[in-house]
C-alpha cells in the first residue's frame, strides 16, 4: 500500500453506521503520514475492512492539519486501486520501442544487480553513478540506496532539488539561517504581508491562522503580479510588475531608512553587509525602483 507508517490506533467514536456499528467496530483504523513531497506532512486515518482500504480521512488529532486534507490526500483510495496502477516491474522489450512487458520482482532484482556488478567489474572503484531521489519518503530506509552503493565503492551523487534544497537556499540568502516562526504567532500579528504566495491554493492549512488574525483585526497585504484567490481575501493588494519584486523590496528598504524605522541592533547581531547594502540603496533613485516594480509614489 502506498501509504506508509501503518499501525492500529485507538480513535474517538466518530459516528454510527448501518446496523448500529460504530466506525471503530466496522473498520480497522490505522494512522499514517502522507508521503508526498509536501511540507504539511498531513496525518491520515486509513479505514480498512476485510483487508481492503475503503476510506482515507484527515486525523483530527494532528495539531497543525487538524483533520483537513487536500484533494490528493482524499484520492489515496483511487490511487491504490486504480486499474492502471503498476503492480509489477516492467521491462522495455527493445530500447526506444515503447513496448513494455511485466516481469517478476525476482527477475527485476537479478537484472538490476547483474548490471550494477557488470559496471563495477568494468570500472572498479570508479563506478559512475548519478544518484538522486526525492520520493517524499524520508524515513529510515531513505538512505538505504546510498548505503548499498557505498559498499561497492565511491559513487557520484547528484544533490539538490527544485523544491526542498532550493527553498533552504532561499532561507539562507534572505534570512541568514533556516529558522521559521510558529504558525500560532501569525494570529497575534497586526499586519501580515503575503509576498508571492497564494495560500488559498497552496497552503490550505495556514488559512485558519490567517483568518484568526483577521478576526483579531490584522491587516492582510498580498503582493503578487497575479490577482490571486488570496489577493481577493486581502485588505490590500499590490500588483507588482513581473520580475519587479527585487525593485519593490529596494523601494521599501529606502523608505524604512528615510523614516528611521531600521532596527540597527538587530542588523548588527544577525546580518552582514548592511553598510554595503545601505550604500547601494542610496545610489538607486526611488523613481527607478518604483518604475521597475510597476508602482508610483
Amino acid at each position: 500500500m502506498i501509504i506508509r507508517g501503518s499501525g492500529t490506533v485507538l480513535c474517538h467514536r466518530i459516528s454510527n453506521i448501518s446496523g448500529g456499528e460504530s466506525v471503530e467496530e466496522a473498520y480497522r483504523i490505522t494512522r499514517h503520514v502522507c508521503p508526498r513531497n509536501c511540507y504539511s506532512n498531513c496525518s491520515l486515518l486509513g479505514f480498512t475492512r476485510d483487508g481492503r482500504l475503503e476510506k482515507v480521512s484527515g486525523d483530527p488529532l494532528h495539531g497543525y492539519t487538524k483533520g483537513k486534507l487536500c484533494p490528493k490526500g482524499f484520492n489515496y483510495v483511487n490511487l491504490v486501486y486504480h486499474p492502471e496502477r503498476l503492480q509489477t516491474p516492467m521491462i522495455q522489450e527493445k530500447r526506444g520501442s515503447g513496448k513494455w512487458r511485466p516481469i517478476s520482482w525476482e527477475e527485476a532484482i537479478d537484472r538490476i544487480a547483474g548490471k550494477i556488478m557488470e559496471l563495477y567489474r568494468r570500472y572498479g572503484s570508479h563506478l559512475s553513478l548519478a544518484l538522486n531521489k526525492y520520493s517524499g519518503n524520508f524515513g529510515i530506509l531513505h538512505q538505504a540506496v546510498e548505503g548499498m552503493f557505498n559498499s561497492l565503492g565511491p559513487t557520484t551523487r547528484a544533490v539538490g532539488s527544485p523544491c526542498w534544497s532550493s527553498g533552504l537556499d532561499a532561507f539562507y540568502y534572505d534570512f541568514g539561517g533556516h529558522r521559521t516562526s510558529d504558525l500560532e504567532e501569525m494570529t497575534q500579528a497586526d499586519t501580515l504581508v503575503l509576498w508571492g504566495i497564494n495560500p488559498v491554493w497552496t497552503s490550505i492549512h495556514a488559512l485558519p491562522y490567517l483568518y484568526r488574525a483577521k478576526e483579531r483585526g490584522a491587516t492582510l497585504v498580498t503582493i503578487d503580479p497575479i490577482y490571486t484567490a488570496t489577493a481577493k481575501k486581502s485588505d490590500l493588494y499590490i500588483q507588482v510588475k513581473p520580475g519587479g519584486d527585487g525593485a519593490l523590496a529596494i523601494a521599501v528598504a529606502k523608505i524604512l531608512v528615510e523614516k528611521g524605522e531600521i532596527d540597527f541592533r538587530f542588523i548588527a547581531e544577525h546580518t552582514v553587509g548592511w553598510e554595503e547594502l545601505r550604500s547601494k540603496l542610496e545610489s538607486i533613485p526611488m523613481e527607478d525602483a518604483l518604475l521597475q516594480a510597476g508602482q508610483r509614489r
